[in-house]
């Protein structure tokens, strides 16, 4: 069974005919679990990203000798991304 995005079950949760004040009370029962889901869904995907872009790297390291490597965990990103204010 595939997985689902937490917008994912958002929208199957509101499309079930639950009533408007299900799908409240719903959300309130599991927005911790939704939100920790996105966060977790958000690191994997970075991570996945980040091991493509080291295997390229490491490939053009072994070619050419040199490569720039980028240090910052996929939790820094995503701390740093969505919960940091933004320093403008």
């Amino acid at each position: 069974m595939k997985q689902k995005t937490a917008m994912m079950e958002l929208i199957e949760k509101l499309r079930s005919n639950m009533g408007e004040l299900g799908f409240i009370d719903w959300i309130k029962d599991n927005r911790e679990q939704l939100l920790e889901k996105e966060k977790e869904q958000i690191i994997d995907a970075r991570n996945d990203a980040l091991r493509d872009k080291y295997t390229s790297v490491y490939n053009d390291l072994i070619t050419y000798g040199q490569a720039k490597i980028e240090t910052k965990t996929s939790e820094q990103y995503y701390n740093q991304t969505y919960l940091e204010e933004s320093k403008q």
